[in-house]
């Protein structure tokens, strides 16, 4: 059985959310929006029952992991088989969803991950700062085989995943990259798909140069020594 759903976490980014939000619509595939504390909830949820979207709600902003979790957890326990994130700021080709959900449905076992494809905008130090993240990730996992660690644009096969939801500790932008590298430590197959990715030119970042990347380095600090932790267990 394959029953995919389209899942959003969404942050103060409505006006983003609604110019390609039709194009979700389009694919027939339900669609879940995890509202991360948004300060236009109500304006957000009554979109979202315009769309025919379901809809759940933090109170307060936790943070795109935190949301993450949520979504992936209610979606399993809505019977869906398969997750497809997209983020909600329009980064994403939205054109692309039918892409991913066919190399799903070939492959169910299978993470499918995004690369992206970056447009003339992409700032440079977000560009060196996924090089960056993508090397950690590869001594973290030993394997350079998954593409991309920071794309938030990928389908999660639920069944596999959800054994391990409970030790994601990354609750902010650390989240895409967490999960990724928990996959891989739990044997599941990694397929890396290209797919564009838009920096719009009055687009809203959540993303703090100093906090965040303090925390992602706090991130690659307690991956790195848990894969140490894991190499010795399996040694004895």
């Amino acid at each position: 059985m394959f029953k995919p759903l389209l899942l959003v976490p969404l942050y103060n980014h409505l006006s983003a959310f609604k110019l390609f939000s039709s194009e979700l619509k389009k694919t027939n595939v339900p669609v879940l929006v995890i509202d991360d504390g948004s300060s236009d909830g109500k304006a957000v949820q009554a979109f979202c029952v315009k769309m025919g979207f379901l809809y759940r709600r933090h109170e307060q902003n936790r943070g795109k992991g935190a949301a993450l979790k949520t979504g992936l957890r209610e979606a399993h326990i809505l019977g869906f088989t398969h997750a497809l994130q997209i983020d909600a700021d329009g980064q994403h080709s939205a054109e692309d969803i039918p892409k991913f959900l066919k190399e799903s449905f070939s492959h169910q076992k299978a993470l499918i991950n995004g690369v992206p494809l970056y447009d003339k905008q992409a700032p440079k130090s977000r560009v060196w700062g996924r090089k960056i993240t993508n090397f950690w990730v590869g001594v973290e996992t030993h394997s350079f085989h998954f593409g991309d660690a920071m794309c938030g644009f990928r389908v999660y096969p639920l069944r596999q995943i959800e054994p391990f939801l409970d030790e994601l500790k990354a609750e902010r932008m650390g989240g895409d990259i967490e999960i990724l590298v928990q996959a891989m430590w739990h044997k599941i197959m990694i397929l890396p798909v290209k797919t564009r990715v838009f920096y719009p030119a009055n687009g809203i970042s959540h993303f703090r140069v100093w906090t965040d990347n303090l925390r992602l380095s706090g991130l690659h600090a307690r991956l790195f020594f848990l894969s140490l932790w894991r190499m010795v267990w399996k040694l004895h």
